[in-house]
């Protein structure tokens, strides 16, 4: 099951009527992490007039939550949250951090403001979709490292080690790993260890390839 989020933390900025904001949007797994991430801006950001707040936890979309952090009601959070809805994404976090310049927006400014701020933040995070990949260790004899080499190599190679035979820890797709591992089988002639691991989430481009390897 794949879900689409952001690939890395974007930021985005603007002024209108003299009061500054400052859209900060990045991917997230967690409450826990979700929670430092809004620490870390409170921090970065100290004298703010405002932090307001979004985010979309779960595969699912299951857990949701937004602050107006003293804006009037529905003129930030919720324009926040409803971007992020209709990018269809989850596991992802923004807040849009609001220095008051003296001029009052009126609600539908701030709407509009938060919006915008919420919405180029996601465009400079650049939202991805992410799939299921899992670590896999094989290990075979030297003789047969060419021809497996040649059949891995448009995987992505984590690590590699050499000793009395070739160890070489993978980050596969989980959805082509049965054919990875036939596939290795009959080139090895069933002379092959192989171990999985973790199942971890990775963002992907239109091709499948994880963007984390580029």
């Amino acid at each position: 099951m794949s879900y689409r989020s952001l690939w890395k933390r974007g930021e985005a900025r603007f002024t209108i009527k003299k009061s500054e904001f400052i859209g900060i949007a990045t991917p997230v797994t967690s409450l826990e992490e979700t929670e430092q991430f809004l620490q870390q801006v409170h921090e970065e950001h100290p004298m703010a007039t405002h932090r307001c707040s979004a985010y979309i936890l779960g595969v699912d979309a299951s857990h949701q939550k937004y602050d107006d952090d003293g804006e009037p009601r529905g003129t930030a959070g919720i324009p926040m949250l409803e971007v992020l809805k209709r990018e269809t994404l989850c596991n992802v976090a923004v807040v849009v951090v609001r220095y008051f310049g003296g001029i009052k927006l009126g609600a539908a400014g701030l709407v509009r403001a938060y919006t915008q701020a919420c919405s180029g933040a996601i465009k400079e995070a650049i939202p991805a979709e992410y799939a299921p990949f899992q670590k896999v260790v094989v290990r075979y004899a030297y003789p047969e490292q060419g021809k497996c080499d040649y059949a891995m190599a448009p995987f992505w190679e984590l690590d590699r080690q050499y000793a009395e035979d070739v160890r070489i820890c993978y980050c596969l797709p989980e959805a082509k790993i049965d054919k990875i591992h036939t596939t290795l089988l009959n080139l090895t002639r069933g002379k092959l260890e192989w171990k999985t691991g973790e199942t971890h989430f990775c963002p992907v481009d239109a091709l499948g390839e994880p963007l984390e390897r580029k």
